[in-house]
C-alpha cells in the first residue's frame, strides 16, 4: 500500500499550552521527524475566490472577552455559528469546503469575531466517507455567495487567485513513538 494511502494514530503531547499557531508549527516538526517529511512550498496561480469586504461595510460582531479561540457549532437550523475566530480560520476551514474552491482571504479585517451564517451549499458525493449521493445542507437557505454578502458584509468573487502549495519531496513509513 502506498505510505499517502496509510492511516497512522499519533501521539503527542504539548509540555505547555499553547497557541493554534504554535501547535501548528510543533505538529509541522513532529511530522517531519517521524515520517522523515521533506517538502518545499511555491506559489501556483489557481482558479478561485478572492473574498473581500463588501463596500457596504462588515456586519461582524467583535469578540468581546475570553474564553477559548475559535469554537464553531452547528445549530439545529443549520447555521454555522463562530466565536472568538479570525477570519483566515473561517475561510480554511469552513469556507474552502462550502464554495469548493479555494478562497484567498483579502478581507484586511485582523481581529477576531462572532458571527452566524445560514446559507444553502452542496456537498459532493464521497463513497470513501460514506456519502453516496450528493446532498444540500440547508435547501431553503440562500446561496453561500449571497449569505456571506447579505449575513458577513463580505463578498465572494471568482478570480484566479495566488495560492502557496506544498510538494512532498521524501516521506517515509513513521518511526515508533
Amino acid at each position: 500500500m502506498p505510505i499517502l494511502l496509510e492511516k497512522y494514530d499519533i501521539d503527542a503531547k504539548a509540555s505547555r499550552p499553547s497557541t493554534r499557531a504554535a501547535m501548528k508549527v510543533m505538529l509541522q516538526n513532529l511530522l517531519a521527524e517521524r515520517f522523515q517529511l521533506a517538502m518545499h512550498r511555491e506559489m501556483k496561480e489557481l482558479a478561485g475566490y478572492l473574498l473581500t469586504v463588501d463596500p457596504a461595510g462588515p456586519k461582524l460582531r467583535e469578540h468581546e472577552g475570553g474564553g477559548p479561540e475559535c469554537v464553531s457549532s452547528r445549530s439545529g437550523d443549520g447555521a454555522l455559528r463562530l466565536q472568538n475566530c479570525p477570519v483566515d480560520i473561517f475561510v480554511g476551514y469552513q469556507l474552502n469546503g462550502m464554495v469548493r474552491g479555494l478562497v484567498a482571504d483579502r478581507t484586511g479585517l485582523t481581529g477576531n469575531y462572532d458571527f452566524e451564517l445560514l446559507a444553502s451549499w452542496d456537498v459532493p458525493a464521497n463513497p470513501a466517507e460514506g456519502r453516496p449521493e450528493p446532498r444540500i445542507i440547508n435547501p431553503e437557505g440562500p446561496s453561500i455567495f449571497v449569505a456571506v454578502r447579505q449575513q458577513l458584509g463580505l463578498r465572494l468573487a471568482a478570480r484566479k487567485i495566488e495560492v502557496e502549495m506544498v510538494t512532498i519531496d521524501r516521506v517515509e513509513r513513521a518511526a515508533s513513538n
